[in-house]
């Protein structure tokens, strides 16, 4: 039930009700929920198989450091910006070149990454 500007604010049960049928539009949220809780979770064993990396790893860690592992994450950054910024416009031509541009940036961003950060570890010269 959507309030008239007569009704205004809207009273508990008519939050209640629309609190509600947006969950009930919604059946799939705890897919997505349970989808990103089991990617959480196997992130770092599944990012020690890949890059072979059995050393202990600290949230301080520069990026620079670690550019195998800095890699992926610009280029899953740059997919999520790339898709979130084809969510803005419905014109076709804007949106033919968001695609062209979902399978170029994000392995470009990959690509770039680890140079990136071994020309800034290079210019910082030896942490203390």
């Amino acid at each position: 039930m959507r309030p008239t500007i007569a009704s205004w604010p809207p009273t508990r049960r008519e939050r209640l009700l629309a609190g509600s049928a947006r969950a009930a539009s919604y059946p799939d949220d705890r897919l997505g929920t349970a989808a990103g809780s089991r990617f959480t979770v196997l992130h770092p064993s599944l990012e020690r198989r890949f890059t072979g990396d059995r050393r202990t790893h600290d949230v301080r860690d520069l990026p620079g450091a670690a550019p195998v592992r800095t890699a992926p994450g610009i280029a899953v950054i740059t997919l999520f910006a790339v898709v979130w910024a084809a969510t803005w416009t419905a014109h076709p031509v804007v949106r033919y070149g968001l695609r062209v541009a979902v399978l170029v940036l994000a392995p470009l961003a990959y690509a770039v990454t680890p140079a990136m950060c071994g020309a800034r570890a290079a210019s910082a010269g030896p942490r203390p």
